[in-house]
């Protein structure tokens, strides 16, 4: 049977009011990918990402407050905060990453484990209330896709409340800054139709997780693998948000929902992204749904297992962060 690589759309007051179910479970165990129409009118979330993302025009003093340890050793923060780009390690994106602290203080845990270390704060004006409010707004999100989809996969009643209370889902801001040509390896370059050329600019992945919520700005750049390895674009939502599923979820459910292998282009010009990653609490535990599909794991060792991978947390170790 040929794989379905529909990408529904789906409004998102549908989604919030228990309408969407047949949609959700079509993207899920299809493409790996659905839109949500209508999220900046539903939750009021424009304005708070535009708060939000003045953290990187901010200059270089809200920057240094809130870098990780590896780049500062003088600071405590081992998994939240900011990240800068660096092109000779192949990792041409900055960053901040933001915890659930930011929504409710009683969230920060006690320094004993980074994953659930508190959010450095840049100190810009309003700064960590629009956070806050966009956090609470696609931690809703995040909860209401949760429910339908184990809901779908047949999981008791509860399941999502029960592995989702104390949640340590991170709020990411990204910018791939504006590069010259001769500043990016030629093995980047991918010819695209009518003469133009894009950039790789995060190569082929998986997200480690559950559920991803993703913003992107006009410039577009995300695109999905299909079945027989090619690509097709999945374009920015006007007012809206793009999901994809993690390899959690997709090993979890034995392959019925699909963590869909992802990449983005870029042009030479300046690229802005929100990705928010829903995720269960730091000590929850998974239990595989089908019988004899592996054993039961902790979420926070799976996560950090994934995390090192990626270049901005090589020779990162998980201990105390304070």
């Amino acid at each position: 049977m040929e794989h379905d690589t529909t990408i529904p759309v789906i409004a998102v007051d549908d989604l919030m009011s228990d309408r969407a179910a047949t949609a959700v479970m079509q993207g899920a165990s299809g493409s790996g990918f659905l839109t949500l129409s209508g999220v900046d009118t539903y939750f009021g979330t424009a304005p708070l990402r535009r708060s939000m993302l003045d953290f990187f025009a901010a200059g270089q003093e809200a920057k240094a407050r809130t870098l990780r340890h590896k780049y500062d050793p003088s600071k405590t923060s081992v998994y939240r905060g900011y990240f800068p780009s660096e092109p000779e390690k192949k990792a041409f994106l900055e960053g901040f990453d933001i915890g659930p602290d930011i929504a409710d203080p009683a969230r920060a845990g006690d320094g004993s484990d980074p994953l659930t270390e508190s959010t450095p704060r840049p100190g810009i004006p309003g700064w960590d209330e629009a956070a806050g409010g966009y956090y609470r707004a696609m931690e809703a999100l995040g909860f209401a896709l949760a429910r339908t989809i184990l809901k779908g996969l047949g999981t008791e009643e509860g399941l999502a409340a029960r592995l989702f209370a104390g949640s340590i889902s991170t709020l990411r801001l990204l910018r791939y800054p504006p590069y010259a040509a001769e500043q990016l390896p030629a093995d980047l370059r991918l010819p695209r139709p009518g003469g133009s050329t894009r950039y790789v600019m995060t190569r082929e992945h998986a997200d480690s997780g559950f559920i991803t919520l993703l913003w992107q700005d006009g410039t577009g750049g995300l695109q999905a693998k299909l079945p027989d390895d090619g690509w097709r674009d999945v374009p920015p939502a006007e007012g809206g948000l793009v999901v994809n599923f993690g390899q959690m979820l997709d090993d979890w459910s034995g392959g019925r929902i699909k963590a869909t292998p992802h990449r983005v282009l870029g042009s030479l010009c300046e690229r802005i992204s929100v990705p928010f990653f829903f995720e269960p609490a730091v000590n929850a535990v998974i239990t595989p749904l089908a019988p004899g599909r592996g054993q039961p794991f902790v979420y926070g060792d799976f996560l950090w297992s994934r995390m090192v991978r990626f270049p901005n947390f090589h020779g990162v170790e998980r201990k105390p962060a304070a």
